[in-house]
């Protein structure tokens, strides 16, 4: 009984940085368009891929994703516009930091290999005609 509240501190420890047991592999995604001068552009038909999938939508829309560790790309069309491409920068959440600091090395590499210790910006506001790259870390 004297080791039982050691264990469960340890065990809470533990799993609380593992990004498998806390989130999803999948994350929705917001995704719009606009021209250069700011005008919304709707129904464009935009293709979204990372080394997981592929995924389309028709903008204003949201669409899940599969999280992982390469970036994710955004390519819109809609005719009348020059094509609008963007870039989702992936980034390391807190469950990945947790496992580091935890020490759970097979946690971390699990977590790396599904996907689940990333995530990309919630918004991806795509500008048509132009290249656009999207940073969850320096988004507001």
């Amino acid at each position: 009984m004297k080791y039982a509240v050691p264990a469960s501190l340890l065990c809470i420890l533990t799993l609380s940085g593992c990004a498998s047991l806390t989130t999803d592999a999948m994350q929705p995604v917001e995704v719009t368009t606009k021209t250069v001068a700011g005008q919304a552009v709707s129904d464009a038909k935009c293709t979204l891929q990372n080394e997981k999938g592929q995924w389309e939508v028709t903008t204003p829309n949201t669409v899940s994703v599969h999280k992982a560790s390469g970036n994710l790309m955004v390519n819109c069309k809609k005719q009348g516009h020059p094509e609008g491409k963007l870039q989702a920068i992936s980034r390391a959440g807190a469950g990945m930091y947790g496992n580091i600091l935890v020490g759970g090395g097979i946690g971390a590499v699990i977590d790396h290999t599904s996907g689940k210790a990333y995530n990309y910006s919630s918004k991806l506001p795509v500008v048509m005609g132009k290249l656009v790259t999207v940073d969850r870390s320096t988004s507001k």
